[in-house]
């Protein structure tokens, strides 16, 4: 039976990344951190609301072509003011999804696997 094939209760069971996608997840995963590594980000909060300690849970909404960078914002400032339980990202239930979910793992980011089109309110 296929990974992606629909139960009679209508789920969608989302791929899993193959040994060569999470090896490709891996070096992705290392090339972003490498580039990361070399970024000088500064912070402008003009609301205020990041000052200090973070006070309470946040839930941040960005594009998914912005991943990446904002996963080394949160690493960098984020995670240094808040003893918050982390970082989900929502990805596909595809393949290409699940070699995402490989890339968010490695950055010690829970993925969160659904999608709009294929029974996305599941």
């Amino acid at each position: 039976m296929p990974e992606t094939a629909v139960k009679n209760s209508g789920v969608v069971i989302p791929e899993i990344a193959k040994w060569h996608q999470r090896l490709a997840a891996f070096i992705i995963y290392l090339v972003l951190s490498a580039i990361s590594a070399t970024l000088r980000i500064r912070h402008i909060d003009r609301s205020g609301l990041a000052q200090g300690e973070l006070k309470g849970p946040s839930i941040y909404c960005i594009w998914h072509n912005r991943l990446a960078l904002s996963m080394a914002c949160y690493t960098g400032y984020v995670r240094k003011h808040s003893q918050g339980a982390g970082l989900a990202a929502m990805a596909s239930a595809s393949k290409d999804g699940a070699m995402m979910s490989a890339v968010l793992e490695f950055a010690h980011v829970q993925p969160v696997r659904g999608s709009t089109s294929r029974r996305g309110p599941q």
